[in-house]
């Protein structure tokens, strides 16, 4: 009687013991679950942020580049304007000259004319004056 009453005893307490493990299990697979869960939300934020942090960099350089470029262009637009600046300052100075040498010889070409017309004219009086 003893025998059998420890037996049934023993059987209950295996009985139990295999619930108590088999509840320790499923708890133990709930709790994986949950930290596979949050582990992978975490993964997806942590992405989510990094891809943010990349597009704002990538928005910083490329307002970076179109600035720098823009300044490029600014000084490249100032060095031709310069440059135009000086190329027709030097047209103007050749011109300048060319008017200048022109008139000098025109006033040469003159007073040499005069000089003719005049020793003529002085000729002619002398020849006049002769006779």
């Amino acid at each position: 009687k003893a025998l059998a009453e420890m037996h049934s005893e023993l059987e209950a307490a295996r009985s139990e013991g295999e619930k108590a493990a088999a509840e320790t299990k499923a708890l133990a697979a709930l709790e994986v679950a949950e930290a596979k869960r949050e582990a992978s939300e975490a993964i997806k934020k942590a992405s989510e942020e990094a891809e943010e942090r990349v597009r704002a960099e990538v928005a910083k350089a490329e307002s970076k580049a179109a600035a720098e470029t823009k300044a490029l262009a600014d000084l490249e637009v100032a060095e031709a304007r310069r440059e135009a600046s000086e190329a027709i300052k030097k047209a103007s100075e050749e011109a300048e000259e060319r008017v200048r040498a022109e008139v000098a010889k025109a006033e040469s070409k003159a007073k040499d004319d005069m000089a003719k017309a005049l020793a003529e004219m002085h000729r002619k009086l002398e020849a006049a004056r002769s006779e």
